[in-house]
Parts: structure tokens; sequence; C-alpha cells
């Protein structure tokens, strides 16, 4: 439920590494504002000295379907750590989304102001556009692998739902977004990452790209 957001530091070295700009800080800040709205807690429902602060100029217009705001509960003790932190030179900063990381925050977390439950990717996107007449969701369905032509174009995707295994065509396009782990290995699966690893499983290559599925950074 926490949310924060890199920093301007480490957006720019991704747009330097990879040599886009389009990664850079001033260039993804717009998305990620696009994404989220702010609601302050309800007056009188926190204690008076766990005031919460944000930057709500970077945080964006409140628009987006993704509720922040922080808890109604704060734990009696970081009022004392945060007073703490500040004597010995870590102060108290506008929460974690500036891109600065440097000082003391409350969480600012993903949950409706209202309820206090969850916010989610389903609760905030998908269910919002359930009655869409373009959307059709599959269910417990596993994407198995993308499935290309002979010119290498991506024209669906091969799926299992309860041990049937069936294609899902596409007319114009097929978006993949299956996460940090599942997406290299799809595209993998499906043809596209290192030659030798692939040839190594029998997996015909549809295109040799070998930085798909390599150099993971974990950091903590």
């Amino acid at each position: 439920m926490a949310y924060q957001r890199g920093t301007v530091e480490s957006f720019n070295l991704w747009a330097t590494l990879v040599g886009d700009n389009s990664y850079s800080w001033s260039s993804f800040l717009p998305y990620l504002q696009k994404s989220v709205h702010f609601a302050a807690p309800a007056k009188g429902k926190r204690a008076a000295n766990a005031t919460a602060a944000v930057d709500l100029k970077t945080i964006g217009p409140d628009k987006g379907p993704v509720s922040l705001t922080f808890s109604n509960y704060a734990m009696a003790i970081s009022s004392y750590v945060q007073k703490g932190f500040a004597e010995i030179g870590i102060l108290p900063t506008n929460g974690f989304a500036s891109g600065t990381l440097n000082g003391s925050s409350y969480v600012l977390e993903t949950i409706d102001e209202s309820t206090q439950t969850r916010e989610s990717s389903e609760t905030a996107f998908l269910e919002p556009a359930l009655e869409r007449d373009n959307l059709i969701v599959f269910a417990h369905t596993l994407a198995k692998k993308v499935i290309f032509d002979s010119q290498k174009r991506a024209t669906g995707v091969s799926v299992n739902t309860a041990g049937k295994v069936y294609t899902l065509s596409a007319k114009n396009e097929v978006v993949l977004s299956a996460g940090a782990f599942q997406s290299p290995q799809i595209l993998m699966v499906s043809g596209v990452g290192p030659k030798a690893t692939l040839e190594n499983l029998n997996i015909p290559v549809v295109n040799n790209l070998p930085g798909v599925g390599q150099n993971m950074w974990v950091s903590f």
C-alpha cells in the first residue's frame, strides 16, 4: 500500500543508461501524476502530533484513478521517531513522491480515504472499465506465449483456461504487461530473447535479443 516514487537522479540515470530521454524524471512525471489523486485524511481522525505532509504540486491535479491518502491511524511512537530523526539531521519532508528521498515522512498509501480500504490496479483501473463494450476479461487464464506471423508481427496470444489451450487473435496489436519477471519469461518462451538460451531449450528463435531476461537489478 505504500506509495513513493524514485528520485530525480534515478530516473535520469535510467534515461542515460537506455539512451532514451523519455525515461527522465521530467518526461515520466506527467504519467505518474495522471494515474493518481490525493485526498487528505478526515479532520480529527489522526492525532494532532501525527500531521502528515505531502507535496500536492508534484502529486498532480487530483484526477487520476488511484486513490492516495494517509491512514486514519498513526502509531504513537512515530511522532517521536520523527523527532529523533531530526536530532541527527534527518529532517521532516513533504512525502516521498516529489523526486527526493532525503528526510523523514509518514507513508503515503494507496487506500480509499472514505473507506480506508486498499486501492489496487483492479479497483482503480479494471472495475470502472468492466462495463465497456470493448473490454473482455478472461478469468483464471494463463498466457502461454505470444504468436508471431512470418513477418515477425505479433498476431495473438496462446492461453490456457482450465487445461484448454486456445489462441486469442489480435486485430491491431498485442500489449504484453506481465511484470518484471513474467514479461521477459513470456517473451523468451515466445522466441524473443538470447539465441543461445532459446536454442538450448529448443525454442524457435523469432528475434535474437540478448538483453531479454538479463541484467535484473535488486536494491535494498
